[in-house]
């Protein structure tokens, strides 16, 4: 069966059962993973099930049977399976898991506190190699919208002196004497920053990025700004 994966949202704890022989695991580590709360049970008779979140960040839903004997999420064991916990891939992978769903991760204010998540499919780690191959000691990930979440259309492995030349807070544009900041020209002139981060990213100048509407291009494509 494959195993679902929850956000904190989704995260309900349920009443402990008054039985004498009920332990509770809250709070507890087992491997890699720790306990968050419990999560009931789907039929009177059978084991009831917990919250337990994966030093990777990955939350998933198991039976007391099974949280005892865990070592780590499925995730964590296919990348230990092939040897990839410590490559960059694995690791530019758990970073972003961590920041967009622990608020205890410092990142987390600049990420999953401003809305920014990861998509259902990454969160297993071998659904995030198969979409983004595997990235270089010089790479990080890099989301081409800096206002969207990470997914497979929305990411690229990018060579780090580029992707800082890209964040929120670096890309400026020059337009008729004033540079402004990306976010400050938009909202000056009404309009989305998704599509001129998108434009930028395509390589249009930052006239034609800012002022160009739908279904133009720009005819200096490439060309410095």
């Amino acid at each position: 069966m494959r195993m679902r994966y929850y956000t904190r949202a989704e995260i309900i704890s349920c009443p402990h059962p008054k039985n004498s022989r009920f332990k509770d695991h809250s709070g507890l580590k087992y491997g890699t993973c720790t306990v968050l709360c419990y999560a009931g049970k789907k039929k009177k008779n059978s084991n009831g099930s917990w919250f337990v979140e994966c030093d990777c960040g990955a939350i998933s839903k198991r039976r007391t049977n099974e949280i005892i004997k865990s070592t780590c999420c499925s995730s964590c064991q296919t990348a230990r399976k092939h040897g990839d916990t410590e490559t960059p891939t694995y690791k530019s992978w758990a970073s972003m898991i961590q920041r967009c769903t622990n608020p205890k991760n410092p990142a987390y204010e600049s990420y999953g506190g401003r809305g920014i998540g990861v998509a259902e499919r990454w969160r297993k780690y071998e659904n995030f190699l198969e979409d983004m191959g595997k990235r270089t000691a010089k790479q990080s990930i890099e989301r081409i919208d800096n206002n969207k979440g990470y997914s497979p259309d929305n990411c690229e492995w990018a060579e780090k002196k580029q992707q800082n030349n890209n964040t929120r807070k670096n890309r400026t544009i020059e337009m008729g004497g004033e540079s402004l900041t990306v976010a400050l020209w938009c909202e000056k002139l009404g309009i989305s920053q998704g599509r001129v981060y998108m434009r930028l990213h395509r390589k249009w100048c930052g006239l034609c990025a800012l002022t160009l509407p739908l279904g133009e291009s720009c005819p200096h494509k490439g060309d410095a700004q």
